[in-house]
């Protein structure tokens, strides 16, 4: 059965703050471009990767263009299916009281809840569905023997986890909490990730 190798970005100056990114064109900090660099050797030397997907989104198509240039890796083509949730109106807030809402004020709802869309958003629901729906195509279209390198957000990675694993998607995102430039592999059978494990890569050197 088809591998994919879910990759998340490398850092950005907004993860480093603590803001939400969503949809922003937000790029690499010097960190997550050391990052991105360190890990592809580790990634062109343990898999024969066929080739490259990413979303869309400045963050993930830096990094997967970095990932390209050091491994050698594969060029990448680009998806939106892979993309993080679109916080809407939240985009640059900080995370802290949107992740868990602050009761006394209807302006900031607990953006955990998995059925909440903000306004111009979309919902953690919508979100892993979307992302599912792009796993499931990327899979179908993979020949069996197929490895493919993914390189996503926290947010799709922690909703492909959950399913793979047979939780929910309140569990899921609250247990999962993928590192910047880490690798998940995933197992597809009939297009669903059906095992995942975090792949056991050495911290490499000049990456922190």
């Amino acid at each position: 059965m088809p591998t994919v190798l879910a990759v998340r970005h490398g850092e950005t100056e907004w993860n480093r703050i603590g803001r939400m990114q969503g949809w922003a064109p937000v790029a690499l900090n010097d960190r997550g471009r050391r990052q991105a660099r360190a890990v592809a050797p580790e990634l062109a030397t343990r898999w024969d990767v066929d080739r490259v997907v990413a979303s869309d989104l400045e963050r993930t198509a830096e990094t997967a263009a970095l990932l390209a240039e050091a491994g050698p890796l594969p060029e990448p083509t680009h998806d939106a299916a892979f993309r993080e949730r679109d916080v809407g109106r939240f985009q640059g807030l900080p995370k802290g009281p949107l992740r868990t809402g602050d009761g006394g004020r209807p302006d900031l709802p607990d953006l955990s809840a998995v059925e909440y869309a903000p306004d111009g958003g979309e919902s953690l629901r919508a979100m892993a569905t979307r992302v599912r729906d792009g796993f499931d195509r990327l899979a179908r279209a993979a020949d069996e023997s197929e490895t493919v390198l993914l390189v996503t957000h926290g947010g799709p990675i922690r909703a492909l986890l959950g399913a793979a694993h047979d939780q929910s998607l309140a569990t899921a995102l609250s247990v999962h909490d993928p590192d910047n430039c880490s690798v998940t592999v995933f197992e597809a059978d009939a297009g669903v990730p059906t095992a995942a494990r975090r792949a056991d890569l050495p911290t490499p050197s000049g990456a922190d």
